[in-house]
């Protein structure tokens, strides 16, 4: 989104916000804008992204980057969850022989399945890299073997040292 294009946004919210003029019903009226030090915000946007924010107006590169943030977060949830399973079903007091198999291919399915939502949450990612505006830092991909290695090296470290 241009420059050109949030000026007009901005414009739009103050045109609304002062209407006929009287201003003096919004919150903070009269007091000088708290500011955020956000160092990832360019200075020149600052202001526009204060009075977008205190109106709950989002950019769409915002409001992408919050749900790549909340899918992440259950992303690496899951796959801890789930390796904490399979590691105490396939453990030495977990299942028998036949039963270890069966949780075996269990775990291969969903190994399989997670490395999509991995690939089409990169996918997201990469959408987003091309909506931020320049200067912001790009998202980093993740890598869905690093993440199963991870969750199940956490599991065995975590029973060793129980």
């Amino acid at each position: 989104m241009s420059m050109k294009r949030w000026e007009r946004i901005v414009d739009q919210l103050l045109s609304d916000a002062i209407g006929d003029g009287d201003v003096s019903h919004l919150r903070g009226a009269g007091a000088p804008l708290q500011m955020n030090d956000d160092g990832h915000t360019p200075d020149e946007w600052r202001t526009a992204f204060k009075i977008m924010n205190d109106h709950e107006v989002l950019p769409e590169w915002i409001a992408a980057a919050k749900a790549l943030d909340k899918q992440e977060r259950e992303l690496r949830k899951t796959i801890a969850e789930r390796a904490r399973l399979y590691c105490k079903k396939t453990g030495p007091t977990g299942a028998g022989a036949r039963s270890r198999e069966s949780e075996n291919a269990a775990w291969e399915r969903f190994t399989k399945s997670f490395k999509q939502r991995i690939r089409r949450h990169n996918d997201e990612a990469l959408v987003l890299n091309l909506k931020l505006p320049a200067g912001l830092p790009r998202r980093a991909t993740l890598d869905a073997e690093r993440l199963i290695q991870q969750a199940l090296e956490s599991i065995q470290y975590g029973v060793e040292s129980g």
